[in-house]
């Protein structure tokens, strides 16, 4: 039997990620759910109405949260951790299942943009969005049943305040297919003996005497990540040091 598991990043419109459970489901199978997010009270609280509603229509699904040490992703150094927490996650998860999703819809867009270029780096081709023209609407919906996502994050039982109020919740989080679009994002993978030179590259274990291709190796030099000197010393720049501690040392 094929295993499939899929992460998905969450930001403060928790619809995207039950949105996106439900297309796999309809389309293939779906045991695993990993969910990014940050530490915010809000995004908490929707992560808390994500598992109750998907625990109650798939019980069969099982689903963890990987909350980032930060409450929002301002910085660059905040991106770092949301990458290195994001291909940690992915290594780990494609291990452990044949296929591996990935939904970029949750977060803010730098996070969108970090999530595309990990999963070219780990080479995962079946990467998601979730659009919709109704984003005003479920807006709306979500704003009218905010006081009850709160009630629902502090009460003992997420789950039993679900199933209380199963009406009001599965109309946010379980639209009518028609009124979103999971959309396929095309991801390129790198070659693997690339990433391998670029491990050795940016950590520091090659000279430019040992890299072929010299297009390359300028366009590590325009990208900022590495520095040739005269005698064909690479040497590795801050952005490129950072790259490879929070990314590419865990590939």
């Amino acid at each position: 039997m094929v295993s499939v598991a899929a992460i998905a990043s969450m930001g403060t419109s928790p619809p995207v990620v039950t949105e996106f459970v439900e297309y796999i489901r309809r389309t293939g199978r779906l045991q695993h759910l990993s969910i990014l997010s940050t530490s915010e009270k809000m995004v908490r609280e929707g992560v808390k109405l994500v598992e109750a509603a998907l625990h109650i229509r798939y019980p069969d699904l099982k689903v963890d949260v990987h909350e980032l040490p930060v409450s929002d992703i301002t910085s660059e150094e905040e991106n770092y951790v949301f990458m290195e927490y994001s291909v940690r996650l992915i290594v780990d998860l494609s291990g452990r299942f044949d296929i591996l999703h990935v939904c970029l819809a949750g977060g803010r867009k730098e996070m969108v943009a970090s999530l595309v270029m990990v999963a070219q780096l780990t080479g995962l081709n079946s990467v998601y969005h979730v659009v919709s023209p109704y984003v005003k609407e479920m807006n709306v919906e979500l704003e009218r049943i905010r006081s009850d996502i709160e009630a629902l994050a502090d009460s003992v039982d997420p789950k039993k305040y679900y199933e209380e109020n199963r009406e009001k919740f599965d109309r946010v989080m379980f639209p009518p297919a028609e009124r979103y679009s999971v959309v396929t994002v095309p991801i390129i993978p790198y070659p693997a003996d690339y990433m391998v030179m670029l491990k050795r590259i940016l950590g520091g274990e090659l000279s430019a005497r040992n890299v072929r291709d010299r297009t390359w190796l300028e366009q590590l030099k325009r990208a900022g990540l590495i520095a040739v000197t005269r005698d064909g010393t690479i040497v590795v720049t801050v952005e490129g040091q950072k790259l490879y501690s929070h990314v590419l040392k865990y590939l």
